[in-house]
């Protein structure tokens, strides 16, 4: 009994690993995995593995304060960035902030000027109506005039020439016996003055009516002109308006394009809508930036509707200007 070899029961490294592969496997991965292998043999020799325990759990314990530091410095980097972030944000909306009230001051004029359109465009036909009645009634009135103080020149004309014809009569009857003179030929000249008179007078008036009714007209075409430049230049001054509009319009499309990094207003909307402001402020900016567009399509058909105008009266100015042309070279 005595003689016999007492049985070996201490565990060795390879019935470890035999038995545990796992936990083997899961100790290798350990970065200081070399320094913890160096106290097998210690473990092996003193029949004790708890000191490859202690070196796993040391290892374990720096790699997970190692860990632990790298993560701070990352959630460092991700906090300053995190700020920089909340303060190009911050910068962000308050330029967009500040935008918003300039869309809306524009917006605003443009309504005013819409409102302004609306009532120039309801007043034209108006305009239109009361110029053809003040063309139509100084023509009239002119020719009333006319003939009335014409029958009265012409009345007031032979009255004269009568009386005188009556005074020469007279003169004649009474110095006949005194003076040698053919009184049916002095008679006969006379009469026949007095028709040429008369003849030459209703030429003249002839000539003088058609002087006023030149001088009329001209007048007439001189005050039409004078409008006609006016309202030449009135259009001037808002085409030139809507072309400001416009390009007060383009840049701020143009801004807009700059913030969000595309062109088309719709895809900006949505940009905006995902990225910068909450969505009820996007609506907002959508239906604002939409009543904009709106307005921008009503003023450049607007701008062409005027310019079409424009044309109009440059035609009719120089038609006027061609005429007036003529006639003062006729009349030379």
């Amino acid at each position: 009994m005595f003689g016999k070899k007492k049985k070996n029961n201490r565990v060795s490294w390879e019935y470890l690993k035999k038995r545990y592969p796992d936990v083997i496997e899961e100790l290798k991965s350990l970065r200081n995995w070399d320094e913890v292998k160096s106290s097998i043999p210690e473990a092996e020799s003193m029949g004790d593995y708890s000191i490859v325990a202690l070196h796993a759990i040391s290892a374990l314990i720096r790699e997970l304060r190692i860990e632990r530091e790298l993560l701070g410095e990352r959630v460092e980097v991700l906090n300053s960035k995190l700020e920089s972030l909340k303060a190009d944000s911050e910068n962000t909306i308050k330029s967009l902030k500040k935008e918003i009230e300039d869309l809306k001051s524009s917006i605003e004029e443009l309504e005013k000027r819409t409102i302004f359109l609306d009532s120039v465009e309801k007043f034209v036909p108006k305009v239109n109506e009361l110029e053809e009645k003040i063309e139509r009634y100084p023509m009239e009135i002119a020719n009333r005039l006319e003939e009335r103080y014409s029958k009265q020149i012409l009345e007031m004309t032979e009255d004269i020439i009568n009386r005188r014809f009556k005074e020469l009569e007279d003169d004649l009857k009474r110095g006949i016996f005194g003076v040698s003179v053919d009184l049916a030929k002095v008679l006969k000249e006379i009469q026949e003055k007095h028709e040429s008179l008369i003849k030459e007078n209703i030429k003249l008036n002839e000539l003088l009516k058609e002087k006023d009714a030149k001088i009329k007209e001209l007048t007439y075409k001189l005050s039409k002109f004078q409008e006609t430049a006016k309202k030449v230049e009135d259009l001037s001054k808002r085409l030139d308006e809507y072309e400001q509009s416009l390009a007060e319009l383009s840049q701020i499309k143009q801004e807009l394009a700059k913030i969000t990094g595309v062109y088309e207003v719709k895809d900006a909307i949505k940009i905006l809508r995902e990225e910068f402001v909450p969505k009820s402020k996007v609506e907002m900016i959508a239906k604002e930036i939409k009543t904009l567009m709106d307005s921008l399509e009503k003023i450049k058909r607007e701008n062409e509707k005027l310019k079409k105008e424009n044309e109009r009266l440059k035609e009719a100015v120089k038609a006027l200007l061609s005429k007036q042309e003529e006639t003062t070279e006729s009349e030379g």
